[in-house]
Parts: structure tokens; C-alpha cells; sequence
């Protein structure tokens, strides 16, 4: 199973590197983060804030041992200086196997 960003950025990146794709692609966006950011500023407006005694009182209490905490394998990100984008594009066919040489080639465990 592929995670849905790994699936979603191949469609991003697909779009923007189509000139007849990304006019519609930018201007959709957008108005999508815009349409985002005015419905939060409402439900903000209309819902009332607790006071800081009050979200510490209703907090949801947490009693972590040491046995809760796993620690990764390996990293799920990673920072690629001077990546070659080149070979990447190259590789974005959008179908499912090379969306996992892309995780493998960016140390990303799908699934």
C-alpha cells in the first residue's frame, strides 16, 4: 500500500511540469488555500477560546514509560542537496511501481 502523499505529489508534480496542465493547476490551488484560510478565520471567530487553566484541566492525560517510545529504523524524510530533479522526473510515470522506486530512491518505506 502507497502512501496517498507519495500518490499526490506524483499528480502535483505531473501538473506542474505540464505547461496546457499548470495555469489551471496554480489558479485552482489558489483559490483552494484561500477558500482554506477563510473558512478557518470563521470557525475561529465563532468558537469561543479556553483560557490556559482550562485547557490544562481538560488535557488529555499521558503517563508514557519507556517502553511506549519505538525508535525508527531509518529516517521517513530526508534532505537531498544538489538532488539531480532530472532523474526524478524521469522516473514519475504514475504507475505504482514507479512510485515505489521513488520511495526507495528518497529512503521512504511505503506502506
Amino acid at each position: 500500500m502507497f502512501t496517498s502523499w507519495i500518490v499526490a505529489a506524483v499528480g502535483v508534480v505531473s501538473s506542474l511540469l505540464n505547461p496546457a496542465l499548470k495555469p489551471a493547476f496554480m489558479e485552482k490551488n489558489l483559490a483552494d488555500q484561500d477558500k482554506l484560510r477563510r473558512d478557518h478565520l470563521a470557525q475561529r471567530d465563532t468558537r469561543p477560546l479556553l483560557t490556559i487553566a482550562q485547557a490544562r484541566e481538560r488535557r488529555t492525560p499521558i503517563e508514557w514509560k519507556a517502553g511506549d517510545m519505538r525508535s525508527r529504523r531509518s529516517p521517513t524524510r530526508a534532505c537531498f542537496e544538489n538532488f539531480p530533479l532530472g532523474e526524478l522526473v524521469r522516473s514519475l510515470t504514475g504507475r505504482p511501481s514507479s512510485i515505489r522506486g521513488i520511495a526507495r530512491a528518497l529512503s521512504v518505506h511505503p506502506g
